[in-house]
């Protein structure tokens, strides 16, 4: 094992402390990132719902390429929308299910 040389320059000291707070304060703020569900669940949230609307931009491009006929057109944008409704139902359980986990420590000292 090796053990920790102290400096023995005060000043030098001074600064090896300053790193070490800024390099704790820097680890406190990305804990305190990873713990904040609300944020973290609406980021979530919103990139599902980019990709739910990226999907059904792409899927109405497909109607319109491949098919004129009616039957084709009402089959797919009824698949569409089961799709959109699942992946909205399935968002809204996360976000429910996250408001309902116990609260951490860090959410309890941040109040």
């Amino acid at each position: 094992m090796s053990t920790p040389q102290t400096p023995a320059h005060p000043d030098q000291l001074r600064a090896e402390i300053a790193e070490t707070r800024a390099g704790l304060g820097d680890t406190v703020e990305a804990l305190a990132a990873k713990t904040d569900v609300k944020n973290r669940a609406r980021q979530a949230f919103d990139g599902t719902k980019s990709r739910v609307r990226l999907n059904l931009i792409t899927a109405k491009a497909q109607i319109s390429e491949k098919s004129k006929d009616p039957r084709v057109r009402r089959a797919v944008a009824t698949t569409t929308i089961a799709a959109l409704a699942a992946t909205i139902l399935g968002a809204a359980a996360v976000v429910t299910r996250q408001r309902r986990a116990p609260r951490t420590v860090w959410q309890r000292l941040r109040r």
